[in-house]
């Protein structure tokens, strides 16, 4: 008997040793898996961008890229498509759209922006001409200059570049006319460029002018120049103010044209930007005197950093002179303009 129940306990023992790891398989193997794949698919969101080109296109490429932390979207699209719908996942993108014409040589359009996505959303994307400026920068031996700092003034915007280890440059810009300015150390060198639609452009700069030691002091010096010379301003045109009218609005102030401009002054004066030529006009009404610098950037409202820009250009061109006062400034128009 004893026998017998022994048997039977061990068989037991025996059965559930071996079935065990069954079960647990069996559990393992029936257990429903979590699809992290299918929960992603439902936190994207649906986002449309209307391209819409801000010149005539014909039959080219639209190339439109989206980056994230987590991913990267890249497609193309033919010009006659101009909406297209996106499946992204919630994230901070950067969007890099570019329209290409295959009768340039390069990219024609572009539209540059970051936008948080964190639900469905409809963006119109206005896409802008540009072109691409390839250059070099020399000093005054006709040695290229690495690592030279360059500011492009195009259209009242400004953009921040550097000379590579060779001393070259090659950049994206708005099409259209550009100022160029390059310094490295106390030398500076300008330059005017044409930025065409498609193409590149090349220019070159040789480091001329002495400007001081950084871009930032150079221009810094001149806004604190023009805030101390506004307290001697104050006083010295209080009765000059008082004769026209204290508080007078100029805002919409226009400058006219002086009726004894000769030819080749008009013709000088073509070759200027449109705020150039408003600053020459200006002090051409004011030839017998040389104007303070606040008072130009407070009549012509001009921002003050845009105005030290323009007359560094006007003076690099022996259009106008500067005179310095203690630590103000005065700025006339030059004598080799007047006797043109």
């Amino acid at each position: 008997m004893k026998l017998e129940c022994f048997v039977r306990i061990f068989a037991l023992l025996t059965f559930l040793t071996i079935a065990t790891p069954c079960f647990a398989l069996e559990n393992f193997t029936v257990a429903s898996p979590s699809f992290s794949i299918n929960n992603d698919y439902q936190l994207t969101n649906t986002v449309v961008l209307e391209l819409k080109p801000l010149t005539s296109i014909g039959e080219g490429f639209f190339q439109v890229e989206a980056v994230s932390n987590a991913s990267h979207f890249f497609k193309v699209l033919k010009s006659n498509t101009s909406v297209l719908t996106l499946k992204l996942a919630p994230s901070v993108y950067e969007f890099r759209i570019y329209y290409d014409d295959p009768s340039t040589p390069n990219k024609d359009l572009y539209s540059g922006f970051e936008v948080s996505i964190t639900d469905d959303l409809q963006l119109t994307v206005f896409l802008k001409p540009i072109g691409f400026v390839k250059g070099f920068v020399y000093d005054s031996f006709k040695n290229l200059v690495p690592n030279a700092d360059l500011i492009f003034e195009c259209d009242n915007e400004e953009f921040n570049a550097s000379t590579n280890s060779f001393g070259s440059f090659y950049l994206q810009l708005p099409a259209g006319n550009c100022f160029v300015m390059a310094k490295h150390n106390n030398l500076a060198g300008f330059s005017n460029v044409t930025v065409k639609q498609g193409f590149t452009t090349q220019v070159s700069i040789t480091l001329e002018k002495n400007v001081g030691k950084s871009f930032k002091p150079y221009f810094l010096a001149l806004i604190t120049i023009a805030s101390l010379a506004l307290i001697f301003i104050i006083v010295l045109e209080l009765k000059r103010f008082a004769k026209k009218g204290l508080n007078k609005k100029r805002s919409n102030k226009k400058v006219k044209r002086s009726k004894t401009l000769t030819q080749a002054q008009r013709a000088i004066l073509e070759t200027l930007s449109a705020r150039e030529k408003l600053v020459v006009q200006y002090l051409l009404q004011h030839s017998k005197e040389k104007v303070w610098f606040s008072k130009i950037a407070r009549e012509l409202q001009i921002p003050k950093t845009s105005l030290a820009r323009i007359i560094a250009r006007l003076e690099s061109k022996n259009i106008l002179t500067t005179e310095k006062f203690g630590k103000a400034l005065k700025i006339k128009v030059s004598d080799w303009f007047l006797k043109q």
